[in-house]
């Protein structure tokens, strides 16, 4: 069972957001509903989410119509930064916004080390 505590959440994003070029991150619900954020901004917050959960449905569709198994993560990357998403379980996806240029592999390993925490 994953961990719902907000302050344990925060903790661990705390330091998954320690890596080179995180911006920030959050623990998402599958409703598109901020549950955790290092993002101060409300507004920013209310996006994240909801374009969070819009990009997983139309990913797990191109993984499932071309026989590449099941989403492991969704990597959107832009010219101002970038967008990755990682599931957590059924109910939860984490998502990380990094700066132009990050180097993507260390953030995946970070971002698999929170998950592992986030599921105990």
């Amino acid at each position: 069972m994953a961990i719902l505590d907000t302050q344990i959440l925060r903790g661990i994003l705390e330091n998954l957001n320690q890596v080179n070029g995180i911006k920030g991150s959050a623990v998402v619900s599958r409703d598109g509903l901020i549950m955790v954020s290092t993002f101060d901004d409300p507004g920013f917050n209310d996006k994240l989410g909801a374009m969070t959960t819009a990009s997983l449905n139309p990913a797990n569709s191109t993984l499932e119509e071309l026989s590449l198994g099941k989403n492991w993560a969704l990597i959107l990357l832009g010219t101002e930064g970038g967008l990755l998403v990682k599931e957590i379980d059924d109910d939860m996806v984490l998502s990380v916004v990094v700066n132009p240029g990050t180097s993507i592999a260390p953030v995946v390993e970070a971002m698999k080390k929170a998950v592992n925490e986030i599921l105990g």
